[in-house]
């Protein structure tokens, strides 16, 4: 990473990134649809903001096969329930030279 990104290196060489909380994958064979999901959401979506939303995982599948038939890709569905409130905590880390990654203080 740190040689795909050296224009965001701090002072001490390290790559400060966040990682956000997401929709976890219930089953051995969604990481596809995950994938599809999570950069739709990205480019045609909310942005990073529609990613911390939890993605509604039964309609997901049948959503792509539409999505990929109708030549469109449009926003996944998201569980709109039990949302509200929820925190969903962003996690801050560094990654210096050696690729470790360091929980900022």
């Amino acid at each position: 990473m740190l040689q795909l990104f050296p224009h965001r290196l701090d002072d001490e060489g390290k790559l400060r990134i966040s990682i956000l909380p997401s929709t976890s994958q219930t089953q051995g064979d969604d990481c596809g649809v995950l994938a599809a999901a999570y950069a739709t959401e990205l480019v045609a979506g909310d942005g990073v903001a529609g990613l911390q939303a939890p993605f509604e995982v039964p309609a997901m599948r049948p959503h792509l096969e539409r999505c990929l038939e109708e030549g469109v890709m449009v926003s996944f569905p998201k569980m709109t329930k039990g949302v509200r409130g929820r925190r969903r905590r962003v996690l801050r880390v560094a990654v210096d030279a050696s690729g470790v990654m360091v929980l900022n203080e």
